[in-house]
């Protein structure tokens, strides 16, 4: 009983940290943005082979590789150029800009839907969405950096991560429910909604009582 008292007593600070840490305004902002992101991702994954094979045409191994190759130049466009763009137009921007664009895909899509047959229109969309949310996860990554307590910095930013994770799979739970009520369309506008949402809450990050690394000018 003894040890069991110590090691709540261990527990207690570092819990009472975290706590503090992510109850203030900002963190609560992000980790909304991140979760809500995380919902669009999870959508526009189930809902963008479905379209592509049942209505553009593609096979499953072709947009796959399409999807690989996509993935390839984002992830060399987030090495050379997205990082230092956030840098110089700061994270705040940057990121607003990044799932604004990444929420806007599935409003084109739907504008897109008498050019679903041609493939022309899924590579657009798909490297848009790559590059669009590779911006996004690296401010939001850098913001989640930025809030971080140095206390419990590691342990606070794996929560983060945790509610981006958390969004792409209540996406899953939800896309069945959304199919048999809208199909689609349904899908596409909600995924929409959820990414505009998570922008909004973004952009609201400001720089009122949270850790120190935020008051960072670039932050904005």
């Amino acid at each position: 009983a003894q040890t069991l008292a110590h090691s709540v007593d261990a527990w207690r600070p570092l819990i009472t940290s975290i706590w503090r840490a992510m109850a203030t305004p900002n963190s609560v902002r992000l980790v909304v943005a991140m979760t809500l992101n995380g919902l669009t991702l999870g959508l526009y994954t189930v809902i963008a082979p479905i379209i592509a094979t049942n209505f553009g045409g593609w096979s499953d191994e072709s947009f796959s590789a399409l999807n690989g190759l996509a993935g390839l130049v984002a992830g060399v466009a987030g090495m050379v150029a997205f990082g230092i763009a956030v840098d110089r137009v700061g994270t705040k921007w940057g990121g607003s800009i990044g799932l604004f664009a990444y929420a806007c895909i599935g409003v084109v899509f739907i504008a897109a839907a008498p050019l679903w047959y041609a493939q022309a229109t899924f590579i657009v969309l798909v490297f848009a969405a790559f590059l669009s949310s590779t911006l996004a996860y690296i401010a939001l990554y850098a913001a989640a950096m930025r809030l971080c307590d140095l206390r419990v910095a590691a342990t606070q930013f794996a929560i983060f991560l945790a509610f981006a994770n958390f969004g792409t799979i209540l996406a899953g739970g939800i896309v069945g429910w959304l199919d048999a009520r809208g199909g689609t369309t349904l899908i596409l506008a909600v995924a929409s909604v959820f990414g505009l949402m998570g922008t909004i809450a973004f952009w609201h990050i400001g720089n009122e009582g949270d850790a120190a690394a935020i008051q960072d000018p670039s932050f904005e």
